[in-house]
């Protein structure tokens, strides 16, 4: 669901990248431009491991921020806004259309409505989603302007 909501510069423009090697370490996605570890972690993970990774990658100059998995499953709209605004990008972020939702170019998409209770990313900020702009966006096969890809 995050990866479908990044990829391909779907997400404020920028390119992520995911299952990244930094060190030692393989982080779920970053934003090399912008020098930004995102880390989604269901309950598996250890807090003290957690930890030593974060504190790594910032020695290396990322920036990183965690999320839990149900928050990216029942948020995205206010996760993806948390991350736009850390990289101080948010007015560029208008929400975000999810699988099943059918969107032409050009139309206006309108996020669905926030969760229930406010999003609170690692540093404690509670995030407030934006509201609903025109975008433009992916192309329909997915695969950038020209819709390139495999010939038949």
């Amino acid at each position: 669901m995050f990866w479908g909501a990044v990829r391909a510069h779907r997400f404020v423009g920028l390119k992520f990248r995911r299952q990244y090697p930094v060190g030692r370490y393989v982080v779920d996605f970053v934003c090399l431009d912008h020098r930004l570890v995102v880390e989604i972690d269901g309950g598996q993970h250890n807090p003290h491991v957690d930890a030593e990774r974060t504190a790594f990658l910032e020695a290396q100059g990322f920036r990183v921020l965690r999320f839990w998995n149900a928050e990216v499953t029942d948020a995205l709209d206010q996760v993806l806004s948390s991350i736009a605004t850390e990289i101080g990008l948010s007015e560029r972020f208008h929400g975000f259309a999810r699988s099943g939702e059918t969107v032409q170019y050009g139309e206006t998409v309108t996020p669905h409505p926030p969760a229930s209770r406010p999003l609170e990313g690692r540093s404690g900020n509670t995030v407030t989603p934006l509201p609903p702009a025109a975008r433009v966006p992916p192309s329909p096969s997915g695969r950038g302007k020209s819709g390139g890809g495999a010939k038949p």
